[in-house]
C-alpha cells in the first residue's frame, strides 16, 4: 500500500518574461500486484535552466501506466505481466497533439529465477513540422504520421555470470516498413570485471526506399575497489561509420566526494 506524490514549479525571467515557466506532478502506486504511474509535465519553450537542459521545450506531456502483475500459484511463474494501459502525450503550449505512444501488454510472465517474457502492441503518432532525414538521404516528408508495431522481448536475471536479452519489434513505421532485432549479452568474469555487448539490426522500407542499420557496443566494467571504478564504452554504427569512445573513471576519496576523470574520442 504505498504511495507516493510530488511535484515543482521552477520560474526563469532573465529579461522580465515572466511567462518562462515549468512544472510537474506526479502520482505513483508502486505495490505488487498495481503499478499505477501518472504524470504531467509542463515547460513553455522560453524557459531556460542555468544548468542542466531542457530536452524537448514548449511541450506538456502526460503520462499514465497502469501495471497488473498478479501471483498465479504456477511451479516455475513467479508473476503474470499484464499493462493494460501505458500512455505517453505530447502536446505543444497550444494543445496541438506532436507526439502519441501507445502501449498494450496482454501477455507476459517472470520466472522462479527471474527471467522474464512479454508480448507488447504499440500504436504511435508523430507530428513532423520539417522533413526528417532518417538515413543518408533517406527523407520522411513533414506531416502526420500513425501506425501500429508489434514487440516481443525476453531476457535473463541480470544478476546470473551470463546474462542475455533479446527483442524484436515489427509493423508499420512512418509511411512504410520496419522489422527490429536487438541483443545484449552480459558476462560477469569476476565481482572486478565484467563485459556487455549489444547488437542492433533494423531493415526499414519507407519513403520507397529499402535499407539496412546496424549498430554495435561493447562495454568493459571494471572494479577495483568499492571506491575506484573504470567504465570503457565503444560504440559504431553504419550510418556514421565512425567508432566512438568513452572512458570513465571514478574515484571516491570519501563518502560524499567524486573525482571523475572522462575521455571522449
Amino acid at each position: 500500500r504505498n504511495f507516493e506524490a510530488s511535484g515543482y514549479f521552477a520560474g526563469y525571467n532573465p529579461d522580465g518574461n515572466k511567462a518562462a515557466f515549468a512544472g510537474r506532478f506526479l502520482f505513483r502506486y508502486p505495490n505488487d500486484m498495481l503499478n499505477i504511474f501518472l504524470l504531467h509535465h509542463s515547460r513553455n519553450k522560453d524557459y531556460t535552466p542555468l544548468m542542466g537542459f531542457v530536452d524537448r521545450p514548449g511541450v506538456r506531456q502526460t503520462l499514465a501506466q497502469f501495471n497488473f502483475t498478479p501471483r498465479p500459484g504456477i511451479n516455475g511463474i513467479r508473476k503474470l505481466l499484464f499493462t493494460p494501459l501505458d500512455m505517453n502525450y505530447y502536446t505543444d503550449i497550444s494543445n496541438r497533439l506532436v507526439s502519441r505512444y501507445h502501449k498494450f501488454r496482454p501477455f507476459g510472465f517472470m520466472t522462479a529465477h527471474e527471467d522474464q517474457f512479454t508480448f507488447d502492441i504499440g500504436r504511435t503518432y508523430e507530428y513532423l513540422d520539417e522533413d526528417f532525414d532518417i538515413f543518408r538521404g533517406v527523407v520522411i516528408p513533414r506531416g502526420i504520421y500513425e501506425w501500429t508495431y508489434y514487440a516481443a522481448n525476453f531476457e535473463t536475471n541480470q544478476s546470473r555470470r551470463t546474462s542475455f536479452e533479446v527483442r524484436t519489434q515489427w509493423g508499420d513505421f512512418y509511411n512504410g516498413l520496419r522489422t527490429m532485432l536487438q541483443t545484449e549479452l552480459g558476462y560477469k568474469l569476476s565481482s572486478h570485471l565484467s563485459f556487455e555487448s549489444d547488437a542492433t539490426f533494423n531493415r526499414l522500407d519507407v519513403s520507397g526506399r529499402v535499407f539496412d542499420t546496424k549498430e554495435y557496443g561493447l562495454r568493459v566494467n571494471t572494479n577495483v575497489s568499492t571506491r575506484l571504478f573504470s567504465h570503457a564504452f565503444v560504440q559504431w554504427n553504419n550510418q556514421s561509420k565512425l567508432a566512438n569512445l568513452n572512458f570513465r573513471i571514478h574515484y571516491i576519496p570519501k563518502i560524499g566526494s567524486d573525482v571523475y576523470v572522462v575521455y571522449n574520442h
